[in-house]
């Protein structure tokens, strides 16, 4: 950790111009996170401080929080709370305002991944085990999922709070009911593991990162358990995805410690593109998979 050099760097999505680096002081950033108003970033050091820092890179507040790495950190959606997990199987969630912190334990080993409901009041968290936690605020484990082959890598919840997103090393991407807990659709990769997930901002679609380095677009409406879009990135693993608030722009986070942002264009035009390249096949397989690309 002493000869690594820590970088956070901020980019105008405008004119993709780098806006602002500077250096963390805390070895290896594994996460970082913007507060709700833009206004404040979280980072997640590998020497187990999570910190505080505004868009000028002045570190407004740091805090000790796990003994080893801290692998993740996520804000709630009022900013007020921040979730941390580190390389152990404890999960601590720290009021801003007042600094007390609640810790969340019941996880079998280690955590990899936490996030916050829409509306705040719950907290999901899933890691080495394959079993999916749901919280509420005050620290209390409310219902687990089970289904999971291995390690969960990524979980989010929908934008209405009402599902849970996850994906993991078993190569699946599955939909969980909050309300009775049952698995409510499974989309599967052959062969890659599921890296990172991310719902698009209406609820209907869902991207997903493999470790072959290709982003997978999914959609919800339909029956079919095919991905809507696939595209190589080039990165060798993409190991964190994320999209914009107006769905426009996609990020991806490589293995090789590349970032990438993807102009994206309206979900018709990358059916019809992929469409395209399906056409000979199509043209040879049973009619149940021709419908994919009808009209």
């Amino acid at each position: 950790m002493k000869n690594t050099v820590s970088i956070v760097r901020v980019w105008n999505l405008q004119n993709w111009q780098l806006e602002k680096k500077w250096e963390a002081r805390q070895g290896r950033v594994w996460s970082v996170a913007f507060s709700p108003d833009s206004q404040q970033i979280a980072s997640a050091g590998e020497d187990g401080t999570v910190r505080l820092w505004n868009l000028q890179g002045q570190q407004l507040i740091e805090f000790k929080e796990h003994q080893g790495s801290v692998r993740k950190v996520s804000f709630s959606s009022d900013g007020q709370l921040i979730a941390s997990v580190g390389d152990g199987k404890i999960i601590r969630v720290r009021n801003l305002q007042n600094q007390q912190v609640i810790e969340l334990k019941g996880h079998q080993k280690s955590v990899s991944s936490v996030g916050f409901s829409p509306d705040g009041q719950q907290i999901v968290s899933a890691g080495n085990n394959s079993t999916i936690h749901v919280w509420d605020f005050k620290g209390q484990l409310q219902r687990k999922f089970e289904g999971h082959l291995g390690p969960v890598n990524s979980l989010v919840f929908s934008p209405d709070g009402k599902q849970i997103i996850s994906g993991g090393d078993d190569g699946t991407i599955r939909l969980w009911n909050l309300q009775n807990g049952l698995k409510e659709r499974l989309f599967q990769l052959y062969g890659p593991k599921v890296m990172s997930v991310v719902s698009s901002r209406d609820g209907k679609r869902i991207f997903s990162g493999a470790s072959n380095g290709t982003v997978q677009l999914w959609n919800l409406e339909m029956e079919d358990q095919l991905p809507l879009a696939v595209w190589k990135t080039q990165q060798s693993s993409v190991n964190s995805i994320t999209l914009s608030q107006d769905n426009k722009l996609l990020a991806t986070a490589g293995g090789d410690g590349s970032v990438k942002v993807w102009q994206i264009e309206t979900f018709d035009q990358l059916r019809q593109q992929t469409c395209d390249r399906l056409h000979d096949y199509l043209e040879n397989n049973p009619n149940s998979e021709r419908h994919l690309c009808n009209n």
